[in-house]
């Protein structure tokens, strides 16, 4: 599992020649692991899209301390203007619901410029990275594909380059309240985790199946549009070598489907399905990574350990997942990274929805 991790190190300067709050700063990035290093590089670049500000949960922001303030000095006319009463902060940025999904009360019903982005929240400005531990209980960032998510071009490198994330869109409260998350609030995955029905594992011995069926999946040579079937057949493999008996995942999109053209709720119309479709060499492989990605994601297997999710539930969202990122890779005839680049925004950030009718269909 720890190969997959990485520390941050900063470039060599002596701690004497720095502040109080540069040296926490720079002892707290060297604390830091992620969990998408796989990948070797990737970059960001904020465009102010506000894909991020819809939700498949109505979870909302949580704020610190100073993100109340901040929002707080807004005054009263913008929340007359955007219709928003002024008392709205109450420990968590408010929602609204738009057809099967959330926003925040900044946003309209399709994406846009956020109305208070330069004094938007902590949560808002560490996105896409996602605040998680390690089953040790070590400081974890996790990674969402956004449309200003590239494998190759310009932004920040949040592999090599995460002070400069840090510096660019981080204030020192915000910092400040990182280090007090950590130090005060962040605790270790639990130790026992539902695996299969009436069966409890560790978080190791979960990654360690999820590692071995993508593993079989991807490094098959498998067409891509047959991915999530193989995907089925090695996890009913290995399920049936464990407790004896197949399973049959749920099938749940957030695509629309008309004809063969097909629609996304925040986007609208995609384009119309090509039955044959080629894809760049390197297309396999990125999306074997980002396989490995969902393995190590708490965030997209669906909070486990507050829904009580098993492994059965997390294959039918990362098999329905796949299954719409491939619909949408088969609105191009020829695939390549910049169009896997596009699937993958438009349904990653939206795994919470996936999770919601998974633990729907459960209860």
């Amino acid at each position: 599992m720890s190969r997959f991790y990485c520390t941050f190190h900063e470039n060599s300067l002596s701690l004497r020649t720095l502040s109080h709050y540069e040296v926490e700063k720079k002892l707290l990035l060297e604390k830091i692991q992620l969990s998408f290093v796989q990948y070797e590089d990737i970059y960001f670049n904020c465009i102010i899209c506000g894909e991020c500000c819809f939700w498949g949960l109505n979870i909302g922001v949580f704020l610190s301390d100073h993100d109340i303030t901040r929002l707080s000095q807004l005054g009263p006319e913008i929340h007359r203007e955007l219709n928003v009463p002024f008392d709205f902060i109450k420990g968590t940025l408010g929602t609204k619901k738009h057809g099967e999904l959330y926003s925040c009360i900044f946003q309209g019903a399709k994406p846009g410029r956020c109305e208070v982005y330069y004094q938007r929240p902590f949560e808002c400005r560490l996105y896409p990275l996602i605040l998680d531990t390690t089953v040790d209980g070590g400081i974890l960032l996790h990674l969402e594909h956004c449309p200003g998510i590239t494998f190759r071009g310009s932004g920040i490198n949040l592999i090599k380059n995460l002070e400069e994330f840090f510096r660019r869109y981080f204030e020192k409260e915000d910092f400040a309240h990182l280090a007090y998350l950590i130090r005060k609030k962040l605790e270790a995955k639990p130790k026992k985790i539902p695996i299969l029905p009436d069966i409890r594992g560790t978080w190791i011995s979960r990654e360690k199946a999820l590692q071995h069926v993508f593993s079989e999946t991807f490094l098959s040579g498998v067409d891509l549009i047959d991915i999530p079937q193989r995907l089925i057949r090695i996890y009913n493999d290995w399920r049936k070598n464990t407790v004896g008996e197949e399973f049959k995942p749920r099938s749940i999109s957030i695509l629309e489907k008309k004809d063969e053209t097909i629609y996304h709720p925040l986007r609208g119309r995609i384009g119309n399905i090509h039955r044959r479709v080629d894809a760049e060499e390197e297309v396999y492989r990125y999306l074997w990574l980002y396989g490995l990605e969902l393995i190590y994601r708490e965030r997209t297997f669906g909070f486990v350990h507050l829904y009580n999710i098993t492994l059965d539930d997390e294959m039918s969202i990362y098999i329905s997942a796949l299954k719409d990122i491939i619909t949408i890779l088969q609105t191009k005839k020829m695939v390549d990274l910049e169009a896997l680049e596009f699937a993958l925004s438009l349904v990653d950030q939206q795994l919470e929805f996936y999770t919601r009718i998974a633990n729907k269909h459960q209860s």
